[in-house]
């Protein structure tokens, strides 16, 4: 079993959870419900549209309300509605089942590079101070979820790590707080250069860097790092849909009206859509994953793809339509498959 078909038993399996109706209706009324009672001065829609373009699923909105105060003093910022008690503790709690799945699949790091078992942590750069105690109820042992833990343990990433670990260099050795930045570094280069485009030094590195160097070995650990936090980025997001939503939104003939380009390049495999909005607007802002099915000069393309960006607009011929870029995820959750090629 890969880690997409695990991910998605483990996306059934939450869907039966006794809690998901709470956490569905919570969502939607952060979003699109009136303030409740006591919460008239403030706007409950603000916590979730701030919430929202955190792109950190469950956790976007624990911070907004932990840090309400502070952000209401912003210029131009109005008041920002905040959950309640029971609010707040049905949050935490699905919030915390996905951080102890996220944290189990890294955890095979520890035993080759521990340094980096916190560095590749996809919320390592969101402080929140939990509220409530943490709840056991939800039991990790159950067979869905050991069975996501065993597929994410023969990641691709892990092999690369531990191949290019056995040539000297002193990576092992990189404080945690320097190498997470690395990771950042190498993300937010891949992001600058757009959708369509490769940074050139990723390219050189399997090009013109000499096999047998030091640059060569850490140039790949660290890139193995970057895909391998991509996968649990995009599994955690996979995981808060699924809190949400019976399936993915689909891209296919009935809502796409323009297929802009598509490529595959180093990276992977790209493509740009201009569709109408989707009924799933809570996932159509960057980092929502949908699927794709869709023809292309009689070529079908068809899979799960994570959206980079979104613009939206109105015109006359089409209303509110978005303009949509997306990288194709692989059976790994990773949308760099370039930086872990197959033997």
């Amino acid at each position: 079993m890969n880690i997409l078909q695990a991910a998605y038993r483990v996306c059934k399996y939450i869907r039966s959870l006794p809690i998901r109706e709470e956490i569905t209706r919570l969502i939607h009324n952060l979003h699109f419900a009136s303030p409740t009672e006591g919460t008239q001065s403030r706007s409950y829609g603000e916590l979730g549209y701030l919430g929202k373009q955190a792109s950190i699923q469950f956790l976007g909105y624990l911070v907004v309300n932990q840090k309400r105060d502070v952000l209401e003093d912003l210029p131009y910022q109005t008041r920002i509605g905040s959950l309640s008690p029971g609010e707040l503790s049905l949050l935490e709690r699905i919030h915390r089942f996905i951080l102890q799945i996220d944290k189990n699949c890294r955890d095979y790091l520890g035993a080759i590079l521990p340094n980096a078992v916190d560095a590749i942590d996809p919320y390592l750069q969101h402080d929140y101070e939990f509220q409530h105690a943490l709840d056991k109820s939800i039991d990790l042992n159950l067979e869905p979820i050991s069975n996501l833990f065993a597929a994410f343990e023969k990641h691709p990433s892990l092999r690369i790590i531990r191949e290019h670990l056995t040539h000297r260099n002193n990576i092992y050795q990189m404080p945690e707080e320097r190498l997470s930045r690395v990771i950042l570094t190498i993300m937010s280069r891949i992001d600058s250069y757009g959708l369509f485009n490769v940074p050139p030094d990723l390219q050189q590195l399997e090009i013109t860097v000499k096999k047998n160097s030091q640059r060569y070995h850490v140039g790949k650990i660290l890139t193995a790092l970057v895909a391998l936090k991509t996968s649990l980025s995009i599994l955690n997001q996979l995981l808060y849909q699924a809190c949400l939503y019976d399936k993915l939104a689909v891209l296919n003939q009935d809502n796409v009206f323009e297929i802009g380009k598509h490529s595959r390049d180093f990276l992977g495999e790209s493509i740009s859509v201009s569709s109408q909005l989707l009924n799933h607007e809570i996932f159509s802002n960057a980092g929502g994953i949908v699927l794709i099915k869709l023809r292309l000069n009689n070529h079908k393309i068809d899979g799960l793809y994570r959206i980079e960006s979104n613009d939206v607009s109105l015109s006359a011929d089409f209303g509110s339509s978005m303009k949509l870029g997306l990288r194709r995820i692989d059976n790994n959750l990773n949308c760099y498959p370039g930086l872990t090629p197959d033997r």
